[in-house]
């Protein structure tokens, strides 16, 4: 969500306080982290979500600032820990190491201009290609994979939406797509687009290392809460030298 709990990117927990995105869903300020919600306005019974301020924004150093580009990940530290169980955080994994069918977490819009739906979604993905995606996306990053999704389900758009392999290990974020008709391709308006997500396991190391050299840290200098933060890259101690973090126990195959 940004500051106005508008509903503006999915992302995923990957510790108790870090929850991975692309970078191009990165917005000015610091937005609030809803975690534990299936309803994008909090209803239903088994709602028991939270609202967690973000304290830091750690940004791959070397991402281009486009949505196509290269390098599209992000961290967001939160100020307290989620009350997610450890073992219930999902792990990294290769696409090509999932023997299961591939699953995509979203909040979808049935079009790029419309909002996103209320209910979180679960669907369906096989890869594509890389080839085949390298003609439909010139200039492809490596650090991508490609998937598409049968058009009868009818899903289009989830900036973030997170692609899992048996919903327990995360393969990558979706970054973007361009479904229907492009005009370097000519109209085929019964034609969907592949989905490109970042590669989780191709940045595995950069996760872990909470970004390290090649980063961009922002701190949330504006808010008390943030000050102090047992979370996150580093906290200032009261004879002003920092401790810092240095990893992210994410597990990987």
């Amino acid at each position: 969500m940004d500051t106005l709990e508008i509903h503006v990117c999915t992302g995923v927990l990957i510790n108790p306080w870090a929850v991975l995105i692309p970078a191009s869903c990165n917005r000015p300020g610091f937005p609030l982290v809803r975690v534990k919600s299936s309803n994008l306005n909090g209803v239903g019974p088994s709602e028991q979500q939270e609202k967690l301020k973000v304290c830091q924004k750690i940004v791959h150093a070397d991402f281009e600032g486009r949505t196509e580009g290269s390098n599209n990940i992000a961290l967001l530290i939160l100020g307290r820990n989620a009350s997610t169980p450890v073992d219930m955080m999902p792990g990294l994994k290769a696409l090509e190491d999932c023997a299961e069918k591939p699953q995509m977490y979203g909040w979808f819009a049935p079009t790029l201009n419309s909002g996103p739906s209320e209910d979180l979604k679960v669907v369906d993905m096989k890869p594509v290609k890389r080839t085949e995606c390298e003609d439909k996306f010139p200039g492809l990053s490596s650090g991508s994979v490609c998937l598409e999704t049968d058009l009868a389900q009818g899903m289009t758009w989830s900036p973030g939406a997170v692609l899992t392999c048996k919903s327990t290990d995360v393969i990558g974020m979706m970054t973007h797509t361009l479904p229907g008709s492009r005009p370097d391709l000519g109209p085929s308006p019964n034609t969907r687009l592949p989905y490109v997500f970042t590669s989780a396991w191709e940045h595995r190391e950069w996760i872990k290392a909470l970004g390290g050299k090649r980063s961009e840290v922002l701190y949330n200098e504006l808010d008390d809460e943030c000050q102090n933060i047992e979370t996150g890259v580093c906290k200032v101690n009261a004879d002003g030298t920092e401790s810092c973090k240095a990893t992210a126990d994410v597990p990987s195959d």
